[in-house]
Order: C-alpha cells, then structure tokens, then sequence
C-alpha cells in the first residue's frame, strides 16, 4: 500500500536555511525566458521570468552544503567566474569559492557533477565544450579558496581506449566517494563503465564495465554495484545488485505495482533503500523493491518560520495543505475541494499580507488564480492589486539525499533559495 509521508504525525520539516538574493552578487539571482503561459510575480497578472533551477549537494554528514549560484548553463557571458556558496551548518558561515570560466580555448562549460566533502573541499566534473565538435570532460579536486589540487581529463573519442591516468567516455555523474577513492560513472561504446580515482593524487584505474547504458549506478561501503535497467529478454525492469570482485549478480525483477515508480532512481542511503523521482514525487523503495513510503509535493511556502506544503489529489479533486510551524512540529491541515469544476491539477503559490492562501488551478485550458479565504472557507477571485509572494519547489529530480535517508528540498521566492530537510526517526 502506498504510504502518503505528508500525513505521518512524526515527519519533521523545517527550513535548514535561506540565502537571500544580493545586489552586491553574493549570490546570484539567475532568470530564464519566461514560458508560453504566464510566470506569476508579486502581482497574479504580472509576467516574469522564471528563476532558473539551482543545483546543490550536501556532505555525507549533513554539516556542509554546497551550491552552484550561477550554473553555466542559464549564462550566456563566458568572461566570468564559476561560483559555488559554501554554508557550513554548524557554524553558520557562508562563504564562496570561484573558479575562471575565460580559459582559452574554451567555448562552453557545462556542470555535470560535484560533490562537497565534510572538510570543505569539493569535486565538480563538468564538459568543456572546444567547439561544436570538439569536447571534453574533466574532474578537479578544489579547495574552499578555489585553488585546483589536482586535475583530471577524460578521453571521450569514439574510438578512444583506456590508458592510466584518464578516463574515457561521456561522464555521467560522481557515483561515490571513500577514504581512498573517488568511483566516477560514464558511458562509452554502448557500455556503463566506472573507473576508481585517487583521492590524494587523482591516479585513475578502470574499476568495472556493464553492457548497457542509460542507467543510474550506485555503489554500497562494500563495493557493490546496484542498478535498475530494463531487461529486454523478460520484457521486464530489473534492480541488480553487482559484485564486481567475484562477478556475481543477484537479479530481481520490479512487480508491477511499482513498475512506473522505478524509471528514475535518483539516490541510494547507507540501508540500500532505494529513492525514486517522479515530477514533484519521491517514493522509497526497501532492497527487496517493496514500497517504504511516497512524499509527493507541488510547492512549499514559507511564512514566518512556519511552512506549508501543497499536495494535490487528482482522483479526489482535492489540494491538501498541511502546516509545520517553527521547529518542525505539523499543526493543522487544510482540505480543499475542487470537484465540479474540471481541475486537473492544483498547487499552493504563496499566502497573501492577510494570511490568505492563493491557490493555482488548471481547469480544461484555462488556468485560474484564486485566494483562499481561511475565514468562509471559499475559494474567491483575487485582486489585481493583491500581492504576495511567489514560491517555486524545484522537481523532485534536484532534491538531495543523505546516506541516513533525510531529504533536502530547493525552494525559490522572489526573496531568495531556501533549502528544506525532512527527516524523521522512522524514515528508514
């Protein structure tokens, strides 16, 4: 049975911290184009850009966040810095660490990976782009002040082969980290490898290869190997647990139950449970594929301390709003009823200065903006001239979990990035 985690009494949420937005460029405010329907501002008629989505990791021991404040991707002028912000959740310092994107010759730099370490010191793997033809992938080690240890390229030619001292393929992601090495995941020749890189000296070795690609690798403190892909032979998905050392597989395929939950697995924690996006979903999945629990929210808006999260129930007709106030501890839930009208989908945009909710419903083509009267209990038009905050929950793609199962949500307002924890001592 599928497990609603916004309804259990025991859930912690709260916000960890907030960088605001700084016209002095301490951290960036990025916008893209806006989209073909309206992006709504302070004013529900206002059109706006849209904030670009902020990409960030935590530490294996929760205590060090990093996030990348001006993604190559969403800048257009390459005569700048790469900037990372820092924040150290003990001691509650911020601080940044720049790295130059005008090397020559460089044309693009595209961010593919970067993990931050409990002393600071992060690993970012990205692909700098020569030309349209011509690219490569590399993996530095950096300290907080920017300054590069080591460096490390990857040969991704078609026809390139193995040689120490570089990888090769199209590198996909840093899969895991231990006292001694760094196992980084790509793909080449139709084919997943994973190669073993020295922390200290940035050596690599070509660690293990799989025959098929597309697929999202995790890697246990024993060194094994856990992947879902899809088996064509049995017409079936599968979650295979890999040990390289003795070539050995043990092969389960998905029920079909949790068969459409499996596409996207996006984290494994420290049990080998199993984390799965789905839009503005994620669902956790026990070793056996059993399913745990599903935590699905549509946006998060924050308030004083106090937080609430939107979820909508399509086959109900129904947006939930639940509250957590200042210290994590849920207070109330709201229940709105949107049935006779044709909603297909509904979320929580922001609260006006009243305290009313303003609610986004898409109804057949038409999308409407109303407030919510906490007095009356009904929905009813909202002003022109009102204002209120908007708050924007990046999809569940971007959200980040720890080797202890907690989860770390990006939220945007025009005020700043938020990050969101949710932990509970029967998560996992």
């Amino acid at each position: 049975m599928k497990i609603i985690l916004v309804e259990k009494d025991d859930l912690v949420i709260e916000e960890l911290f907030h960088v605001n937005w700084d016209n002095t460029l301490v951290f960036q405010k990025i916008l893209t184009s806006p989209p073909s329907t309206s992006a709504l501002g302070n004013s529900y008629n206002e059109i706006k850009p849209i904030i670009a989505p902020y990409r960030f990791r935590v530490s294996e021991d929760g205590n060090k966040i990093a996030i990348l404040s001006n993604d190559p991707k969403y800048q257009s002028d390459k005569d700048h810095n790469m900037e990372f912000i820092l924040y150290d959740l003990k001691s509650k310092k911020l601080s940044k660490t720049k790295l130059p994107l005008n090397e020559s010759p460089v044309g693009k730099v595209e961010v593919i990976d970067f993990m931050i370490m409990d002393n600071g010191m992060f690993y970012l793997l990205d692909r700098v782009y020569i030309n349209e033809k011509t690219n490569t992938d590399r993996l530095r080690l950096i300290q907080p002040d920017g300054i590069v240890v080591w460096e490390v390229k990857c040969n991704n030619a078609d026809d390139a082969t193995f040689q120490n001292g570089a990888f090769i393929g199209k590198c996909t992601g840093i899969v895991k980290i231990t006292e001694k090495y760094l196992f980084v995941q790509s793909e080449e020749a139709g084919k997943t490898s994973v190669f073993k890189i020295n922390v200290k000296t940035g050596n690599v070795e070509k660690w293990m290869s799989l025959d098929n690609k597309d697929l999202r690798v995790f890697i246990d403190d024993n060194l094994h190997v856990y992947y879902l892909s899809f088996i064509k032979e049995a017409n079936n998905r599968a979650y295979t647990e890999y040990d390289p050392e003795f070539d050995k597989r043990n092969i389960q395929f998905v029920s079909p139950d949790i068969y459409p939950i499996v596409t996207f697995p996006v984290a494994m924690d420290n049990r080998r449970n199993i984390y799965c996006a789905e839009g503005f979903s994620l669902s956790c999945l026990e070793p056996a594929l059993n399913l745990k629990w599903t935590l699905p929210i549509n946006n998060i808006v924050i308030d004083s301390g106090n937080l609430f999260l939107s979820f909508y129930n399509e086959s109900n007709s129904d947006l939930s709003i639940y509250e957590w106030t200042r210290g994590g501890v849920r207070s109330e839930i709201t229940h709105i009823n949107l049935s006779g009208g044709g909603a297909k989908l509904s979320r929580l945009l922001g609260l006006t200065k009243s305290g009313d909710f303003v609610i986004e419903t898409f109804r057949q083509n038409n999308k409407l903006i109303e407030s919510y009267n906490m007095s009356t209990g009904k929905l009813e038009e909202l002003s022109k001239n009102r204002i209120f905050e908007f708050f924007h929950l990046q999809s569940a793609d971007t959200w980040q979990i720890d080797k202890v199962g907690d989860i770390y949500l990006p939220v945007t307002s025009d005020e700043g990035l938020h990050i969101i924890k949710i932990y509970s001592g029967h998560l996992i």
